[in-house]
């Protein structure tokens, strides 16, 4: 059975100009499933077309649509903060040239590969002047 959320959501949006692609998002970002969304806009493209929604919504839609709005609010600033957090984590010195050119993917590898890099150059040296 198709949530009747969902259908109003979806009409309201796409009668406000937004796309597919967008009001799904929001939909999932608001926590509805695949499913739902499917079955809302295949409901929605095999009903018949319905007079467009009025001003007058009912107090469960104002109310849905505010929980979609502080949902999709939350995300947008859940996604600022992570991208903040990556850009703030600079390393310098042999560790941040490692981490930049994506040759660890961590600073615990970055220090493996520092320390194996110092082996290998302790083993070369004795090599060239020691054998």
């Amino acid at each position: 059975m198709v949530n009747e959320q969902i259908l109003s959501y979806i009409r309201q949006n796409l009668q406000a100009g937004f796309q597919m692609p967008d009001i799904e998002i929001a939909l999932r970002s608001a926590g509805w499933s695949d499913e739902d969304i499917t079955a809302g806009f295949a409901a929605l493209k095999s009903a018949p077309q319905k007079t467009p929604l009025t001003a007058h919504q009912t107090q469960d839609q104002k109310a849905a649509n505010a929980e979609i709005h502080r949902i999709e609010e939350q995300s947008k600033r859940a996604v600022e903060r992570a991208t903040t957090q990556i850009s703030n984590q600079k390393e310098v010195g042999i560790y941040g040239f490692l981490l930049r050119n994506n040759f660890a993917s961590s600073k615990q590898s970055a220090n493996v590969l520092f320390v194996a890099g110092i082996v290998f150059v302790i083993v070369l040296l004795y090599w060239i002047f020691l054998r």
